[in-house]
């Protein structure tokens, strides 16, 4: 567009991922959450303030530029901001020039995982206000942990990474459909000559076949496939190793 921002489609919706210049620091700049009605986007506010969030209902124009029909700004603990919206824009026209297949639809855009130095409170953000419940967790030592969190079938959309005071993003995942195609995905990564950060290898909890490269904003992306999907019946649990096999780096 005209001031330089670049949106990047995965599926049928309109966009999922918008890149936007800007001065200091690269980072996130805001992370959405679909909602299921305009009712419960209401709800969702009325919750919000409820528990002593600083919450407001955004205008016309701003959920127009955000491509859907209504939103609700808000903050996390670490001070992310989140963007709560309903009926999301979809134009069916997504054409990878690569042939790619992205794990999208009814799942989200992927995960994020976020270093969360006031665990308590984000977990409790995270669970008690916006609804994510627990799928699994891993401790380091006496104080850290890494945290996980569903909202649908994906594993987990959100991760709480306790690591000493750091603050910022870990990493965003973006699923493929299949291993063929994050292999031809890490042949053009290797090609490009970017910085692979951790080698291809499966995690341990959510069976994601993965590996991960730097990118320009400041954090890891991860690219994989095979995630592990779960129901209504799971149950968290700590798990005690982080990889069944690679991640080196």
């Amino acid at each position: 567009l005209a001031d330089g921002s670049v949106y990047l489609k995965l599926d049928d919706w309109q966009w999922r991922i918008a890149v936007h210049l800007r001065a200091g620091r690269p980072g996130l700049l805001y992370m959405g959450f679909e909602l299921a009605s305009e009712i419960a986007l209401e709800q969702a506010l009325a919750e919000l303030r409820a528990a002593g969030c600083e919450a407001q209902r955004g205008t016309e124009a701003q959920a127009r530029a955000r491509a859907v029909a209504g939103i609700v700004h808000t903050r996390d603990p670490m001070g992310n901001a989140i963007e709560l919206f309903y009926a999301p824009v979809k134009d069916r026209k997504f054409s990878s020039p690569r042939g790619a297949h992205f794990c999208a639809a009814g799942l989200g855009l992927g995960h994020l995982n976020l270093l969360a130095a006031p665990l308590a409170e984000a977990r409790d953000f995270y669970t008690r206000v916006l609804g994510f419940r627990l799928t699994d967790f891993i401790r380091f030592g006496a104080s850290d942990s890494a945290n996980f969190f569903h909202c649908n079938a994906r594993h987990h959309s959100i991760g709480l990474l306790k690591v000493g005071e750091l603050a910022g993003v870990h990493h965003l995942m973006l699923e493929l459909e299949n291993i063929d195609l994050v292999g031809q995905c890490l042949e053009r990564v290797e090609a490009a000559g970017l910085q692979i950060t951790s080698t291809l290898g499966r995690h341990a909890n959510d069976r994601m076949l993965s590996f991960y490269m730097a990118s320009p904003f400041g954090f890891e992306l991860e690219i994989g496939c095979e995630g592990l999907r779960i129901d209504e019946q799971w149950t968290p649990a700590e798990f005690v190793e982080g990889d069944i096999w690679g991640h080196r780096g």
